[in-house]
């Protein structure tokens, strides 16, 4: 199972019922500051890249076997889909937390980007529609 999920090359975060560490792959390390240590660990104590503050209470909120994802922005411009699902026995139960983080930067920046570019472009359509064009004098001829 480590190295299928070390393979993948995706950062996934696997937490106990207790929202204690259960094991990550090694690039959820480059979105939470994790160590090998940090297993056993709550997700509380751990420093992150993330504007989350609600992780823990989004991922102590799964009691069904429903999952949250949302978007979330790091410190550093990055973007994740930020996906909470339950894991689950073969019976069904629920068995504590799996977090995959999925980088959408890529796909969230040039958005970004070309709605401000958008308003920028609308304001200026208004100030100039607002501004008062000089009428040109009439000559008798």
């Amino acid at each position: 199972m480590k190295n299928l999920l070390n393979s993948t090359d995706s950062a996934t975060l696997f937490l106990d019922n207790d929202l204690n560490v259960r094991r990550f792959t090694p690039q959820t390390t480059k979105i939470i500051k994790l160590i090998p240590s940090d297993a056993g660990r709550p997700i509380t104590d751990l420093a992150s890249e993330l504007c989350y503050p609600e992780l823990s209470a989004d991922a102590q909120g799964l009691r069904t076997l429903a999952f949250t994802e949302k978007p979330i922005s790091a410190d550093n411009g990055r973007w994740f889909t930020v996906r909470i699902m339950p894991c689950r026995t073969l019976d069904d139960r629920i068995d504590g937390v799996v977090i995959p983080f999925v980088d959408v930067t890529a796909a969230k920046v040039p958005k970004a980007k070309s709605r401000a570019k958008q308003t920028d472009l609308e304001k200026q359509v208004f100030e100039q529609s607002t501004q008062r064009v000089p009428r040109k004098k009439r000559t008798k001829s």
